[in-house]
């Protein structure tokens, strides 16, 4: 009767590491790919802010600034929106002053964030990830040249709403959250459970693992 028993627990023991394995792998493959989608999400948007930074006529206006030039500006911009999927534009002159942000602001007073325009202005290519309004912030900054020099910069940037995040993770036949280092809960997918498990998130970030529930 002993042995039987401690065969049931072997057998038992050995199915729960099997499909510890299982879940742990899963999560692996998920979590590789994800990121994967989010380094498609940031070539896109790197593409949009060269493309847009090089257009001919938005240098020149806002080298010049003369009557008209603030419409051009817009035009460019508002146009390079409508083509594109990023989530907003922004243009600053040579002095970091904010020309234009297409869409606008929906809270006027929320400073803009300036990430990357210094180096931008210095003739860099920047790309950053930050926590802009509660969301994770892929943004692309880019210079803007008029006759060889520098005039301005501009920035693209894709904001992981939980729209967008659901439509990245549609491939992964998973729910899938995006957190903070603090745990913060940044967006969920479609589906996702948002009960986090606060001590498995803090192995995972300790040891650089996925987790996966």
């Amino acid at each position: 009767l002993a042995a039987h028993w401690s065969g049931i627990w072997v057998t038992d023991g050995l199915l729960q590491d099997t499909l510890t394995k299982r879940e742990t792998d899963k999560a692996s493959a998920v979590s590789k790919l994800l990121e994967n989608l989010l380094l498609s999400e940031t070539r896109q948007v790197q593409v949009a802010a060269r493309l847009t930074a090089n257009r001919n006529r938005l240098g020149k206006n806002i080298d010049r600034q003369k009557d008209g030039s603030m419409a051009i500006i817009r035009e460019a911009i508002d146009q390079s929106l409508a083509d594109s999927q990023v989530t907003f534009f922004e243009v600053t002159d040579h002095e970091e002053t904010l020309l234009y942000r297409a869409p606008a602001a929906k809270d006027l007073a929320t400073p803009v964030q300036n990430w990357g325009v210094f180096e931008a202005l210095a003739g860099a290519s920047l790309l950053t990830t930050s926590i802009e309004s509660g969301l994770l912030t892929l943004r692309a900054t880019e210079p803007i040249y008029a006759h060889e020099k520098i005039v301005g910069t501009l920035s693209a940037g894709v904001s992981i709403t939980n729209e967008r995040l659901s439509e990245i993770s549609q491939s992964l036949a998973s729910g899938t959250l995006l957190l903070s280092g603090s745990g913060t809960l940044l967006a969920a997918s479609s589906g996702a459970d948002v009960n986090i498990d606060r001590q498995a998130l803090a192995d995972a970030f300790a040891q650089k693992i996925p987790v996966f529930r």
